[in-house]
């Protein structure tokens, strides 16, 4: 907040902290506070003044921590809002959750989003975060039955082009947004080949030529460079921060907890026993592919996919219930199969992502060669 100096607390209608042209107030100037002894509080912090508060949308592709972030590091935060798989998700979190569902599965969506958006902040938490890998999620067509990503194909659909609709789901918050309220986006990235083969492994999708098929149509989804691209236009550069796994959780949670402004956590440094999240690599080239999803000849499958054609908003509930499920039928064992990249597989997907990485590293002012990106 800018603090007044001498000149504009001077004059015969003072303004109070509050922005209101109040008599009350500037007989309080002119008696006991004093102009002078008005300022050093208002340096201080004693007296009120209205600050905009931030909200961070952290756009965490799977496989990039996020999991990790959310139940270990965000929650130090007040202002944390969810996701979190233990439960610390706050009522705001999830009709946010509940209105991108809609968004993504092609139901009317904008006027809950304008409502969500236009509610006031809550007083004395200056940074807000919410952070959820279904903001990275792209149904094309928007459908309850499409698929998300890029290694998975179902009937209806459509190749990924353009922008992600992420977006345009943000532009429409941003613009919603209460005026006291910034809204600020952290995405993380992590090169394509070992994205999309720990992607493909956690899914249970163990065929590599999905993969390659993802590279060779040229999902859109692999095109980096326009998803910051886009996050730094609708927010402004400075309002934007792009992550890379392969820098390491200790500095990515340190250049979050700067870009939020709130100081660097000592406790940062313990990042590195943090346990991880749904670890599916298996060597430098393998990942552990987990059970396959039920086909849909199942009766329970169909009823599965009934549910989420009125309901989509239930499909993550659903989920979790089914992966229980197949733990307890399977005496919580892991399938042994692997999903394996090759030199040549790697180099495919590589040379097709190159000129979006080199983009993208031109954006973020890096070399990303050695990380892997081309």
């Amino acid at each position: 907040a800018r603090f007044p100096d001498t000149e504009e607390v001077t004059g015969s209608i003072p303004v109070s902290p509050t922005g209101r042209f109040d008599s009350e107030f500037g007989r309080a100037v002119e008696g006991s506070l004093g102009r002078s002894r008005l300022i050093n509080e208002l340096s201080e912090g004693s007296v009120l003044v209205s600050s905009t508060q931030k909200l961070i949308i952290h756009i965490g592709l799977p496989k990039t921590a996020t999991t990790t972030l959310q139940e270990h590091l965000f929650p130090r935060h007040r202002g944390f809002l969810g996701r979190s798989q233990s439960g610390q998700n706050t009522p705001r979190y999830l009709e946010l959750a509940r209105i991108h569902e809609k968004f993504s599965c092609g139901y009317a969506w904008e006027r809950e989003l304008e409502r969500w958006a236009g509610e006031p902040p809550e007083d004395g938490v200056p940074v807000q975060v919410i952070s959820d890998e279904i903001f990275s999620q792209w149904t094309s067509p928007p459908h309850p039955l499409s698929s998300s990503w890029p290694i998975e194909q179902r009937p209806g659909d459509r190749p990924r082009l353009g922008s992600h609709p992420i977006t345009e789901f943000l532009k429409c918050l941003k613009e919603a947004l209460h005026p006291s309220v910034d809204l600020h986006t952290v995405v993380t990235l992590r090169n394509q080949v070992d994205f999309l083969a720990s992607l493909s492994a956690e899914r249970g999708v163990g065929d590599v030529r999905q993969i390659l098929r993802a590279a060779r149509e040229a999902d859109s989804f692999l095109n980096f460079d326009d998803l910051v691209s886009a996050l730094s236009a609708i927010v402004g550069p400075e309002k934007h921060l792009t992550l890379f796994f392969e820098d390491g959780l200790e500095l990515n949670w340190t250049r979050i907890q700067r870009f939020a402004g709130q100081g660097h956590d000592q406790s940062s440094a313990e990042t590195g026993s943090l346990p991880s999240a749904n670890p599916r690599r298996h060597g430098d080239d393998a990942w552990r592919v987990a059970p396959s999803s039920a086909r849909r000849d199942n009766p329970l499958s169909r009823l599965y996919w009934l549910t989420l054609r009125y309901a989509p908003w239930a499909k993550r509930v659903l989920d979790s219930a089914g992966r229980r499920l197949w733990r307890r039928r399977n005496g919580g064992s892991g399938n042994p199969s692997l999903i394996k990249i090759s030199a040549a597989d790697r180099q495919f997907v590589i040379s097709h992502c190159s000129e979006s990485n080199k983009r993208l590293g031109k954006i973020v002012s890096r070399n990303l060669e050695n990380l892997g990106y081309w």
